[in-house]
């Protein structure tokens, strides 16, 4: 159990760094393993869901999730959030707004650290504006705002970007220009609006 928790921390060690394909390797010696512990196997199954979800292999990303959360009373609480905020973020890039929608809900019931809140509002800010939920997403604006400034830039920038559209929508010029001049420094615009298309909007000229 320890020899196969210290690999499925160091595999953690190796997502973060981008070194994907150390990471991969080290998933599958703790996976095929033999540990007692079913948190272990867990954080194991997560962290080669991260994998996936970082190479776009949304689909792959999804059943991994879902093989985690299959077994609530045996995941802890703070696997079993990463696992609901990967679902939701992969099942958004699928299109499957419904399964975005329930996989987001069940984190409303516990409290989460300030790096579960940043995912959360990404992930969030993306379901709103696919299904048009703008004076929704616009609500608290300010602090939504102020959470972005400490996420990586593009995520910052594409929360922001959201935002900005979704003042735009709600009769808020003022906002909505102020956060499109934000986004503007942090990245290429139209990168920005060629993954997310409804941006556009926003720099129509």
């Amino acid at each position: 159990t320890m020899k196969g928790a210290r690999m499925a921390a160091e595999s953690s060690s190796l997502i973060a760094s981008g070194r994907l394909d150390l990471a991969e390797e080290q998933i599958e010696q703790s996976l095929k393993a033999f540990s007692m512990s079913r948190s272990i196997k867990s954080m194991s199954l997560l962290n080669l869901a991260l994998v996936r979800l970082a190479q776009k292999r949304w689909p792959e990303t999804a059943l991994l999730c879902r093989e985690v959360l299959s077994t609530r009373k045996a995941t802890p609480e703070h696997l079993s959030k990463s696992g609901r905020l990967m679902l939701a973020d992969s099942l958004l890039e699928m299109g499957d707004l419904r399964g975005a929608h329930d996989a987001l809900s069940g984190l409303y019931q516990h409290r989460l650290s300030l790096s579960e809140a940043l995912n959360l509002l990404r992930v969030q800010t993306d379901y709103l504006s696919r299904i048009g939920a703008w004076a929704q997403l616009i609500e608290g604006a300010a602090t939504k705002v102020a959470l972005a400034e400490i996420m990586p830039t593009p995520n910052a920038a594409r929360v922001q970007a959201l935002l900005a559209l979704a003042a735009k929508k709600t009769g808020k010029p003022q906002w909505a220009e102020w956060l499109r001049r934000r986004v503007e420094l942090l990245v290429d615009v139209r990168e920005l609006a060629t993954q997310r298309p409804v941006l556009w909007e926003l720099w129509e000229k």
